[in-house]
């Protein structure tokens, strides 16, 4: 009897396992077919495409012709997008309606710029176009402000790393043509923007006397024995044109120097000027220690000696 049950309890697994079997093949011949089909192996070949990691493409299978014309547009579009944001940094110096001059005298050289307070609110003091690079270096900024502001802040660390490396100020060549080449390289990418804004520095040089130099958005820079930037730059250079014309530098003392710069922003402007109106920044004027000689590092005029040079173009005419 116990013989019989355990050959029924041996059969009964054996008949188990089979039906195991069966189910497990039917299962995987299931999924073959279903692999098998049209419509899952659409699925699945857009699955792995889909994780697949990009591939580098296969100049190969390209013809070097067309190649070669996909390069060219691509460059012709990158200096087409660097001049075209030159041009609008260019634009942004006459959009700001401010102007500006740069004069060298024989033993002097100033800038001069509008100031203009926007608001009624603003306080007058804390709006200004001209700064000091270093003792002896001085610049007026002619543009969008924002962007005056930043790179005088960059200009001013050049200049001292300059002093801590060499032991002695930068030249005022030395600034300019540093300033223009960081101009320069804002050009050739397409990730940075040209500062829209025209400096134009000025320094009394101990081995070359006053020193008038401008550089654009563009990274040209050059010297001047007078300059101009803003809405009516060529009228200016007219001017100063027929006022220095056949002579290296503008004659007289420091005052009839400031008093060019001052009549040539009138006229251009037809605009009479008060004290209040204007900045005027100076290399080689009055000293302010009381000593005689003139004071070689860089200063802005005050308010009271702008009105005495006003009031000495208004004696002469």
């Amino acid at each position: 009897m116990s013989g019989m049950l355990i050959c029924r309890h041996r059969f009964n697994i054996s008949q188990g396992q089979q039906q195991l079997i069966k189910f497990r093949e039917q299962v995987v011949q299931d999924m073959t077919d279903r692999l098998r089909s049209s419509r899952i192996r659409e699925d699945y070949i857009k699955l792995v495409r889909m994780h697949r990691p990009p591939k580098a493409p296969n100049l190969v299978t390209f013809s070097w012709g067309t190649v070669s014309k996909q390069c060219s547009e691509l460059s012709e579009n990158i200096l087409l997008m660097d001049h075209v944001s030159t041009e609008y940094a260019f634009k942004a110096i006459t959009a700001a309606n401010i102007m500006s001059v740069g004069v060298r005298g024989k033993d002097c050289a100033v800038v001069l710029s509008q100031k203009k307070v926007p608001d009624k609110l603003i306080d007058p003091s804390s709006v200004s176009h001209i700064f000091q690079l270093s003792p002896s270096v001085g610049c007026v900024m002619t543009g969008a402000i924002a962007d005056a502001r930043a790179f005088v802040q960059r200009a001013i660390g050049e200049a001292a790393e300059f002093r801590y490396k060499f032991g002695y100020e930068m030249p005022c060549d030395a600034l300019a043509k540093r300033i223009a080449n960081i101009s320069q390289v804002y050009t050739q990418r397409a990730y940075m923007r040209p500062y829209g804004v025209a400096t134009t520095l000025i320094s009394l040089d101990s081995e070359f006397g006053p020193q008038l130099y401008k550089c654009d958005p563009a990274g040209y820079y050059t010297g001047y024995k007078g300059t101009a930037s803003g809405p009516k730059q060529q009228e200016a250079f007219n001017h100063l044109e027929k006022k220095l014309k056949n002579k290296d530098c503008a004659d007289g003392s420091w005052e009839e120097v400031v008093e060019l710069g001052i009549t040539t922003l009138s006229t251009v402007l037809s605009v009479d000027f008060k004290k209040g109106e204007l900045e005027i920044g100076i290399v080689g004027g009055p000293r302010t220690d009381g000593k005689e000689g003139t004071d070689p590092g860089f200063r802005a005029l005050t308010e009271e000696e702008i009105d005495e040079r006003l009031q000495g173009i208004a004696e002469k005419d």
